[in-house]
């Protein structure tokens, strides 16, 4: 990733202007844990493009980073509210619904992801998550079956997963 994050620098500054290498360098320096050096791109895409979904998306993806979740939920909604059907974004609204304890708009919003993206172990995982978190175990499980068998080395899917059988009483299973 460092080599990625250095390539994508180098390519700003031979193009400040470049909103989609802003864009793909805020993921990967979130994904790398420095969210102060994404919010910094973030404040140079809303000088570039203020009215662009990008900026809106990266500016609730590094809030969530931050652990500013009201401000992203701001953002992710502003963004919904121009892109309902955004998937990425559905899924971040989910988490951080997920994190501001809105469980039933998180459900909402991941139960949009799984229906359009059924092979998306990442929403699958929050959307159990979010069961588990209403107490009720049986749907976490039924949430995560079709994906169990591929997502076997997936730690954090199995330790749900066990989670989930242990609340619903099914201690072999866990």
């Amino acid at each position: 990733r460092d080599e990625a994050i250095k390539t994508l620098e180098g390519a700003i500054d031979a193009k400040p202007t470049a909103l989609n290498i802003r864009f793909a360098l805020v993921g990967l320096l979130v994904a790398s844990q420095q969210p102060a050096k994404a919010w910094a791109q973030v404040e140079a895409m809303w000088k570039a493009a203020p009215n662009d979904l990008r900026t809106e998306y990266s500016e609730a993806l590094v809030s969530f980073a931050r652990n500013d979740t009201a401000h992203a939920k701001e953002a992710i909604q502003r963004f919904l509210a121009l892109d309902s059907k955004n998937l990425q974004a559905l899924y971040l609204s989910g988490l951080i619904d997920y994190q501001l304890g809105s469980l039933a708009a998180a459900e909402d919003a991941l139960t949009k992801v799984v229906a359009r993206a059924p092979g998306s172990i990442g929403a699958r995982r929050a959307l159990a998550m979010t069961y588990l978190r209403s107490g009720r175990p049986s749907q976490a499980i039924d949430t995560l079956n079709p994906v169990l068998q591929s997502a076997a080395d997936d730690a954090q899917l199995m330790r749900v997963a066990g989670e989930a059988y242990l609340a619903s009483g099914n201690m072999p299973m866990a």
